[in-house]
């Protein structure tokens, strides 16, 4: 029962900080290619996962005529690189939910956007976003959790300026 009331309120969230906003509409870019970095060891299952949620709703939102990653496509030409930078990570995973519940605390991830114009290789536009878990007691607070809610901030901050 205290357990359960720990977790009230205690929904996942994702928060954006915009540096630099884009000066024209992003719907004159038609070919998108994805990049994901990271500054922070062992962070490559991540990153990977932050690649393929970012460039899936980016794809179901049908915003551009194509989109793709740097990794799978290295010498596609494009109209913008959208560049992720992973610069903090706090893992929560299944064990540590099972084993000690909401004192497992939030897992959290913090990532930098920059947009870049492929013609002049000039960035336009420039955020922060963070995705931070659930404490919830089952399945739902763990790191995928945060990487969903980074990869929902990003395809916004896209959205807002489309």
């Amino acid at each position: 029962m205290a357990a359960m009331a720990l977790t009230t309120g205690c929904a996942s969230h994702g928060t954006t900080h915009i540096y630099e906003r884009p000066a024209t509409p992003l719907r004159r870019y038609q070919i998108v290619v994805v990049e994901i970095a990271s500054t922070v060891d062992a962070a490559g299952d991540v990153v990977s996962q932050l690649e393929q949620a970012i460039i899936g709703q980016l794809r179901e939102q049908q915003f551009f005529a194509y989109v793709s990653s740097t990794a799978a496509s290295p010498d596609q030409a494009f109209d913008l690189k959208l560049a992720v930078l992973v610069t903090d990570l706090r893992r929560v995973d299944i064990a540590d939910r099972l084993q000690r519940g909401a004192l497992a605390g939030r897992g959290t991830l913090e990532a930098t956007i920059a947009l870049i114009d492929g013609t002049s290789q000039q960035t336009f536009a420039k955020a922060k976003v963070t995705g931070t878990t659930s404490v919830d007691l089952l399945f739902s607070g763990t790191t995928a959790q945060a990487v969903h809610r980074v990869a929902e901030q990003v395809v916004a901050f896209v959205a807002q300026y489309r």
